[in-house]
């Protein structure tokens, strides 16, 4: 029952109706499915089908983590889950409560989550760790927003530029810059250009 209720929901995703998606998986969620709380919790973060509520959208995610079964959406609830608690939005700011949560999504291998920890270990300056995340991020093939890539590249362009968790090359610094503007990145693409006139 559980997947077929998530499932049945996707279907009305599928065909742009968001509302009744967002209410097929209310219903489903109040039933005490908890394999729709990922998509529950999205409505409510992005206002699929009703108003943007981050209060409800954290209670959805933070159900979901609660595994009943295999159908069970922990590990992108996870994530999700980190972000909110991350940027205080429907919960009380906790960042290092979000960097375990990041950590045990990134763990699972969500890359969205690998990709959002290298950043804030960047942040972080904790340079060995970001280069490392940086690293499995680019060599994955899944799909994530070219921004994102962009982002990815970028940090390890400036870690090679300033030999931050690497030894300093700048020929890698150019490739990471170069790779970065292949994404789409203004700002890459004018440091990219900037440096090959420069060689």
């Amino acid at each position: 029952k559980s997947a077929a209720h998530k499932n049945r929901a996707q279907c009305y995703m599928e065909m742009g109706d968001t509302v009744a998606f967002f209410n097929k998986n209310r219903e489903a969620f109040e039933a005490g499915y908890n394999s729709v709380a990922h998509n529950l919790g999205n409505c409510y973060k992005n206002g699929w089908g009703t108003g943007i509520d981050f209060d409800k959208a954290f209670e959805a995610y933070s159900a979901g983590m609660e595994a009943q079964n295999v159908f069970s959406p922990v590990v992108p609830c996870q994530w999700e889950t980190g972000m909110l608690l991350r940027d205080g939005k429907g919960c009380a700011a906790d960042p290092e409560r979000a960097m375990e949560l990041f950590k045990a999504a990134s763990d699972a291998g969500l890359i969205f989550a690998q990709y959002t920890l290298a950043e804030e270990y960047y942040k972080r300056q904790q340079w060995v760790e970001a280069m490392a995340l940086c690293q499995t991020v680019a060599e994955r093939e899944d799909r994530i927003p070219n921004a994102a890539r962009a982002s990815v590249c970028k940090m390890m362009a400036r870690m090679y530029t300033h030999g931050r968790g690497v030894p300093a090359d700048e020929a890698q610094a150019r490739q990471w810059w170069d790779r970065a503007a292949s994404y789409g990145d203004d700002d890459a693409g004018i440091i990219s250009r900037w440096l090959g006139q420069n060689q």
